[in-house]
């Protein structure tokens, strides 16, 4: 078997679906942990702190002294580079505001005061994370993609706070169709961003992240197939060099994938079409992570409506990928579950969490079996 089912943990608590879940190593043990956080009238978090069972211990809620959070988005990362998943709450409409939390020892956190952009209207930009500078600590990017693409930066101080930059444009115009990654593509240690448009044509733009914290930005490359309206993105290191991928995966009718192996210059070798035999993929969502834990990023589709069944894709060392047949958990009834990927035991691979937050809040995991 590839996974080991265990069995259900419930939180006593009652009334989560307003609640977001995120994983996360919190109290840097190195298993991945669970974070609820509602941001509505109050903020409210709970933590449950993964063991090595597979099991989570739940702890008391912790709630912020602000007042007002529908806006917010949650992030997480590491913001202050001790090995501990911090929380970062940023909202971004006339006014871009980011309030910290930084993660202690023993699964709580540390709230920090307000920081204001000075800037204003920022409605349509997307928030993302990652360590642009390479300095360990998670930085904050703001990108807006409409008829511009302009891009700010925050770098991360060791005590909590952020740096704020200038903005970069590219001189493109029409960015209005372009999904935005990071990853590290160039294998550098910093994080770069990618942009790839999936409709028609299949076009893929990269920025290589520089010490200071702004972006080298590189020309386009086109795929020569066409008809990617259907497909996903993803960002991982298919063949386990150290170099971001990405990876095209279209799940209808039928389950096909494609991956862009990066060359380490910012560029992309394209590989032709991987097909799964199986039919009747509509339902199902595609992660990554590393099952077998040999450093390469393989697929996971799974699918939760009445029955939960998991497929998985092993990545080999030239970017193809070895299909596994299905397994499907005995319980019925997953529709309302959102599932997440992280390593909850420790082990180095990539486990499975499955979880429910409505009235309840229940909690399924799989682990890993490789």
């Amino acid at each position: 078997m590839t996974f080991t089912f265990l069995a259900a943990q419930d939180r006593s608590e009652r009334g989560w679906s307003n609640y977001d879940v995120l994983a996360g190593d919190v109290n840097g043990d190195g298993r991945t942990d669970l974070i609820w956080n509602e941001t509505g009238d109050i903020n409210r978090t709970y933590v449950g702190l993964a063991n090595r069972n597979g099991t989570f211990t739940f702890l008391a809620a912790q709630d912020r002294s602000e007042r007002g959070w529908s806006n917010y988005d949650v992030l997480a990362g590491d913001v202050n580079g001790d090995g501990r998943t911090d929380l970062i709450w940023n909202e971004t409409g006339d006014i871009n505001r980011t309030y910290v939390g930084l993660a202690n020892r023993n699964g709580t956190f540390t709230f920090l005061a307000a920081q204001d952009r000075s800037e204003r209207g920022w409605s349509n930009y997307d928030v993302l994370a990652g360590d642009v500078n390479g300095d360990g600590r998670t930085d904050l990017i703001w990108n807006e993609t409409g008829d511009i693409n302009r891009t700010y930066v925050g770098l991360a101080n060791r005590n909590g706070t952020f740096t704020f930059l200038a903005a970069q444009d590219r001189s493109e115009r029409g960015w209005g169709n372009y999904d935005v990654l990071t990853g590290d593509v160039n294998g550098d240690g910093r994080t770069d961003l990618i942009w790839n448009e999936t409709g028609d044509i299949n076009r893929t733009y990269v920025g290589l992240a520089n010490r200071n914290g702004t972006f080298t930005f590189l020309a386009a490359q086109d795929r020569s197939e066409r008809g990617w309206g259907n497909y996903d993105v993803l960002a991982g290191d298919v063949n386990g060099d150290g170099l971001t991928d990405l990876i095209w995966n279209e799940t209808g009718d039928i389950n096909r994938t494609y991956v862009g192996l990066a060359n380490g210059n910012g560029t992309f070798t394209f590989l032709a079409a991987q097909d799964r035999s199986e039919r009747g993929w509509g339902n199902y969502d595609v992660l990554t992570g590393d099952v077998n834990g040999d450093g390469r990023t393989d697929l996971i589709w799974n699918e939760t409506g009445d029955i939960n069944r998991t497929y998985v894709g092993l990545a080999n060392r030239n970017g193809t990928f070895t299909f596994l047949g299905a397994q499907d958990r005995s319980e019925r009834g997953w529709s309302n579950y959102d599932v997440l990927a992280g390593d909850v035991n420790g082990d180095s691979r990539t486990d499975l969490i499955w979880n429910e937050t409505g009235d309840i809040n229940r909690t399924y995991v799989g682990l890993s079996d490789f």
